[in-house]
């Protein structure tokens, strides 16, 4: 008995619809103009009572649409950290195990006057950065920072930070 193709083709194109729906919000998110730094507010928060831990710290980092729109943030945290002179200090970050390069990541939509945080991890008592940078297109926004990175002579010291998501 030879397989029904008409209702194959139907299931195709039910499959192929609940694909296309789900990729609506990722099309509007593409929608909004990206971040420029004049729009946005960066602060670091040293959390209280978070399991900061001997020898691994943490901070969070808040980034404010101080703008009247909604505007596309760069998912990933591109941060640095320097010295009370702006140099960059030797840190790099650590990619979360198993990420490859490969798919793209959507920005983040950041409505007008809404907040985002990542989270920053870090071993802690090597280097003493003064600030901590985040890259917004052409542009580096710096806050205070208080804190000490850590690791090997032979690799520098590591951090790693979360996507940059929505508070709600």
């Amino acid at each position: 008995m030879a397989p029904d193709t008409s209702s194959a083709k139907k299931m195709l194109m039910f499959v192929l619809m609940l694909l296309l729906a789900g990729m609506r919000p990722a099309v509007a998110q593409q929608a909004a103009p990206m971040c420029q730094a004049d729009q946005l507010a960066l602060s670091v928060d040293n959390p209280q009572g978070r399991p900061a831990g001997m020898p691994q710290s943490a901070a969070v980092l808040t980034v404010v649409n101080r703008g009247n729109a909604s505007c596309a943030l760069q998912i990933r945290p591109e941060i640095g950290f320097e010295d009370s002179h702006h140099q960059a200090l030797p840190a790099a970050a650590r990619r979360i195990p198993g990420m490859h390069h490969g798919p793209v990541l959507l920005p983040l939509v950041l409505p007008a006057h809404a907040s985002a945080t990542s989270e920053v991890r870090w071993v802690s008592g090597c280097i003493a950065p003064a600030f901590v940078s985040l890259r917004v297109g052409e542009h580096v926004m710096r806050a205070p920072f208080q804190g000490q990175l850590c690791g090997s002579q032979g690799t520098g010291s590591y951090y790693s930070a979360t996507f940059f998501k929505l508070v709600r």
